[in-house]
């Protein structure tokens, strides 16, 4: 199975650019900052927490009541906080990834339109189904990609902060975040490679069975022709099964490693401090150390815990780039309104005989 033509970084930019090249940029850019904003106060405010943490278990170790509903309410307050931020950075991804999504639509649907666009797609059969691509794709593309884009950001910021927290307590816990995001990293990659081309060819599938039942449902079919036609929505239907259950295989096994990785961030940095507290630190170091350990594993590990997110946009760009490719103005052939009219006749008569054969078959 072939991967892709094009690398989807590259059709990604060639979809993403042209909004920040128009007057609407003003907007979006506008909701980055925003959304900017509102990761550094929350991850200002889980740094913080980090400490409180630490004094609000030391507390406890000492028995020292008054500190620990101090420190506890301490903790509460900045909880809530937190939320709220969270709360509002949420909101604002959704009106970003709204806005972006509305205009990308537009633009899809100009050139698709456009100097006779809606008959070049059909004629290219590397691009089915372009109004899946419009509605579905569009929508996948904008919102998967908003999404990438402030986990990527919340990663440095959580970086910046948090590095210098575990290298406070013990250099050792630094290497060992690296080391550890390292294998998680190259594990997933490893066992989860096959994705990309599967949920590429998935969604292909997908598609086609759709624009076949709304086929049916538009133009209908002879009664003599309507077991022609579920056999071959069945064998579009058992492509979609059949490569489905790989995407499920593959899945299973990158779970299998991703779940044990995730499970292990809780033991490791725990086994990296006691060290530390058996000779007179605090306990409440262990607690900040496995906060602080988490944070940094959870942003270099992005590809471990997103794996099956990011092969999914992938192929989305892949889909959504080759349609980008073929309405691109500059490429349009050479036809005649009257070859136009006879490329879709060749197609009716195929479409025929194919029924005609099946026929004869039974």
């Amino acid at each position: 199975m072939r991967l892709f033509e094009h690398p989807p970084w590259k059709r990604f930019t060639t979809i993403a650019r042209p909004l920040f090249l128009s007057e609407a940029r003003t907007k979006l850019i506008g909701g980055f900052v925003i959304l900017a904003v509102l990761l550094l106060a929350v991850n200002g405010m889980n740094f913080l927490n980090s400490y409180v943490m630490r004094d609000f278990m030391t507390s406890l170790q000492q028995k020292q009541p008054h500190h620990f509903y101090l420190f506890g309410l301490a903790l509460a307050g900045v909880f809530g906080l937190a939320a709220i931020g969270e709360a509002f950075q949420f909101y604002t991804e959704q009106r970003t990834g709204l806005f972006w999504r509305e205009w990308l639509t537009h633009r899809l649907l100009d050139r698709y339109l456009a100097h006779r666009a809606k008959h070049r797609p059909t004629a290219n059969p590397s691009v089915d189904n372009p109004d899946e691509r419009i509605s579905e794709d569009g929508k996948t593309f904008t919102t998967s990609s908003l999404s990438f884009l402030v986990l990527g950001l919340n990663s440095l910021l959580t970086l910046a902060l948090f590095l210098g927290v575990l290298w406070s307590i013990t250099p050792w816990l630094v290497l060992t975040a690296v080391l550890y995001s390292a294998a998680g990293t190259f594990g997933t990659i490893l066992l989860g490679r096959r994705l990309v081309p599967l949920n590429n060819y998935q969604l292909r599938k997908e598609a086609d069975f759709r624009f076949g039942l709304v086929g049916v449902r538009q133009h209908g079919e002879s009664e003599n022709g309507w077991d022609g036609t579920r056999n071959q929505l069945r064998d579009r239907f058992r492509e979609v099964v059949e490569n489905f259950r790989s995407i499920i295989r593959v899945t299973r096994n990158v779970g299998f490693f991703t779940r044990e990785y995730n499970y292990l961030i809780q033991i490791i940095p725990a086994l990296v401090v006691a060290p530390l507290y058996f000779h007179g630190h605090p306990f409440g170091i262990i607690a900040q150390a496995a906060m602080a350990f988490g944070q940094v594993v959870g942003a270099f590990s992005v590809i471990v815990t997103k794996y099956q997110e990011m092969s999914t946009l992938a192929a989305v760009v892949n889909r959504l780039g080759s349609m980008w490719e073929a309405t691109e103005p500059a490429h349009e052939p050479d036809t005649s309104e009257g070859e136009h009219e006879r490329e879709d006749e060749r197609r009716i008569d195929r479409g025929a005989q194919e029924r005609q054969s099946a026929e004869s078959e039974r």
